[in-house]
């Protein structure tokens, strides 16, 4: 094996440019069945209508005889392209129209025993079209603020299992969420880089390095463990902040992916591919190779996801301009930042907004004595569909 497989930390996020959401993920035209028991179908864009396609219409796509199927569930997804139209498709599950003359034959006794005799399995997660959003930011390991470390993990590990219960509210409240994502969105641990690189960080931590960067590996590790078993797929995205930094020298970073945040991930992505049947349905981001966003498509949002340490005071300006110079963050629908340790958001151009997550350390001491403002520890949470957010909250 080569020194590069060792070497590289994973998949970077997904460049958009010029892969506009027109077709929301799930819902590309497909059929897949075989004779003796169907299957389904996906059926290609139409402008959005008032009345379902036919019969006919669905299965003359796919050279399919509508008289020798049954439909038993149809679908419909609708959504507004770049352009500004609506589009719409549909999924149909459907049968041989054979199976539906067996129905009257089947023996009642021989039903009522499989009742009895059948053991629920491993109920499987809900599917759907909609996302659910975890939001990480500055949790700051090593931090002697407030509680020092062992607030920041009681204000974490709480915020975790507080995310399964709004999970099952959103479900509840009818959102199909089949895919959550979990973002990491830097300052994960305090380090003793951010100042400068000189020693005025490295003297209000209560963690050396190397023990900051393992009870980061093992609270990334406890949120995979905790929503893992509650969703059809998880995706952990992971960018790197001023304080995570590996190393600086004055104003230089010798690259900006050379990040304590980063290389947890890295290790805890290489954990759970060693146990494939629990977490073969976790996956992981970082960005490119010294860059310092993430940009993602989930369904039909696109999120793009930075620290914020290069926003300056105004991300809307910087975002402004990550777009105008066609910079992949630029393509986003919803702008994820932190840094600045509180809530914050704000509309901006058409269909966006920018979102910035509250901290989870336990506080800023220099901040207080700077400006005599404290800010609320917590969990962004919001679900993801259309291109927007609905139903945010703070844990």
């Amino acid at each position: 094996m080569a020194l590069k497989d060792f070497v590289d930390i994973g998949l970077g996020s997904p460049d958009p440019r010029g892969k506009h959401p027109n077709i929301p993920k799930g819902w590309e035209p497909r059929l897949e069945c075989d004779n003796a028991t169907g299957g389904f179908l996906v059926t290609k864009p139409r402008e959005a209508s008032q009345s379902d396609p036919s019969t006919l219409e669905i299965f003359d796509q796919f050279g399919l005889n509508p008289d020798n199927w049954k439909i038993t569930n149809l679908r419909r997804s609708t959504w507004q392209n770049h352009a500004g139209e609506w589009l719409e498709s549909y999924r149909a599950t459907f049968v041989p129209q054979t199976m539906y003359g067996d129905v009257l034959k089947a023996d009642a006794d021989e039903l009522i025993k499989m009742v009895k005799s059948h053991k629920p399995g491993k109920k499987p997660a809900p599917t759907g079209n909609t996302s659910g959003i975890f939001a990480v930011g500055d949790t700051q390991i090593g931090k002697v603020d407030g509680g020092g470390s062992e607030q920041i993990l009681k204000n974490t590990l709480s915020r975790f299992d507080m995310s399964v219960d709004r999970l099952k509210t959103w479900r509840k409240l009818g959102y199909e969420i089949g895919e959550v994502i979990a973002p990491w969105l830097g300052d994960c641990i305090e380090g003793n880089q951010s100042q400068h690189g000189d020693a005025a960080a490295a003297g209000r931590i209560d963690l050396t390095i190397t023990e900051q960067v393992r009870v980061l590996r093992r609270l990334m590790m406890y949120q995979i463990k905790t929503l893992a078993p509650h969703v059809e797929r998880l995706i952990v995205p992971i960018v790197p902040g001023n304080h995570d930094e590996a190393e600086r020298r004055g104003n230089i970073v010798r690259s900006y992916t050379d990040s304590w945040a980063i290389e947890a991930g890295s290790a805890v992505a290489d954990a759970c591919a060693e146990n494939p049947e629990a977490y073969g349905h976790v996956s992981f981001l970082f960005p490119h190779k010294d860059e310092l966003t993430i940009t993602l498509q989930t369904n039909d949002t696109i999120i793009g996801m930075a620290h914020g340490h290069q926003f300056g005071k105004d991300p809307v300006k910087w975002w402004q301009e990550q777009s105008h110079g066609r910079q992949p963050v630029g393509e986003a629908h919803i702008l994820l930042g932190a840094h600045l340790h509180h809530h914050r958001m704000q509309d901006c151009g058409k269909d966006r907004v920018f979102i910035q997550t509250p901290a989870l350390d336990g506080g800023s001491t220099w901040f207080r004595h700077r400006r005599g403002e404290v800010s609320k520890a917590g969990l962004l949470t919001f679900v993801a569909s259309n291109g927007t957010w609905q139903e945010m909250s703070i844990l």
